[in-house]
């Protein structure tokens, strides 16, 4: 690998207090390890959820959503002693060493389509502090 390769950090643009962040760049450099990383991190740490927002219900089936964070378990686990499954429209969290029951879950993380958005239109998501198109 050469060194001049450069992985995306989000920390820089954070640290510029907006209110939306729109990030653009080339394809393999780390934005979505990157950006999910900071899911990950700030929903341990201050309790946020995050809505992942996509234009059709067939890009929030399981097969497609379940591996999302994929890249990331090792890191979950590790850091925080979690784990992670994608059930029903939703990431969810268990601590290793349970079975992974709903009843042992907490809700991570929203998937949505825009196509069906009139079914939660007016679902209050309090914990949401993150969209992700």
């Amino acid at each position: 690998m050469s060194k001049d390769i450069k992985w995306y950090s989000s920390e820089r643009i954070r640290q510029e207090k907006a209110q939306y962040y729109m990030i653009f760049g080339e394809r393999s450099n780390g934005k979505s390890y990157n950006i999910d990383k900071h899911l990950i991190d700030e929903f341990f740490t201050k309790g946020y959820e995050f809505a992942f927002i996509k234009r059709y219900e067939e890009d929030i089936k399981a097969k497609y959503m379940s591996t999302v964070f994929a890249p990331l378990e090792d890191y979950m686990l590790e850091k925080y002693n979690h784990r992670i499954k994608f059930y029903r429209g939703n990431w969810l969290v268990y601590e290793d060493g349970l079975e992974g029951k709903l009843s042992e879950c907490k809700i991570f993380g929203w998937a949505f389509s825009i196509a069906n958005m009139n079914r939660t239109k007016a679902t209050q998501y309090p914990n949401v502090m993150n969209c992700l198109f």
